[in-house]
């Protein structure tokens, strides 16, 4: 019975925590898109900047549900991974093109360091890019501002990559 109501419990936090990291992507989307229909900004850069804001957080919606899905295969065991040669400093790009932007708008600055001459490594891309974009957006989540700094190497035989940032840390 307890471990019923721990999963109960665990459930509920986690359907709450799901709902509320969606509903800041829709606030900021529908609050850009209402100001762009009603015309209350009639500077094209501005305007620019509120339709690159809502893509942003369109992605950012898409993120979440892949992770909510991504999540629900794993408790499931259900997730295969598809491991493909690849460079780890391309997926360190896309992930930083893939948050630049939203991370810009909260005040932090992307540092992205990818050493020259890795070698390819066998992965799944996805799963790969969705643990750094995580990384990301946690940084974000702890940290007011700053800097953050994503990096991949070589660390010996292995091949690794770093996200630092100028947070509070974790205990």
């Amino acid at each position: 019975l307890r471990r019923e109501l721990r999963l109960a419990d665990v459930r509920s936090r986690f359907v709450s925590g799901v709902s509320h990291e969606l509903k800041t992507p829709l606030t900021a989307i529908r609050m850009f898109a209402e100001t762009l229909q009603m015309g209350r900004s009639q500077d094209p850069r501005v305007q620019a900047e509120y339709l690159d804001t809502i893509v942003s957080e369109c992605e950012r919606l898409s993120r979440l549900v892949d992770d909510v899905l991504s999540f629900s295969k794993i408790e499931q065991g259900k997730k295969t991974y598809r491991f493909r040669p690849m460079h780890l400093a391309e997926v360190v790009q896309s992930a930083a093109r893939t948050l630049r932007h939203s991370l810009a708008q909260q005040g932090f600055q992307l540092r992205v360091e990818a050493a020259d001459g890795l070698p390819p490594l066998a992965a799944d891309r996805d799963a790969l890019e969705q643990a750094i974009l995580n990384l990301l957006s946690n940084a974000a989540k702890f940290t007011e501002g700053g800097r953050v700094t994503l990096s991949a190497s070589r660390q010996g035989e292995w091949l690794s990559f770093r996200v630092a940032d100028t947070g509070i840390g974790m205990t």
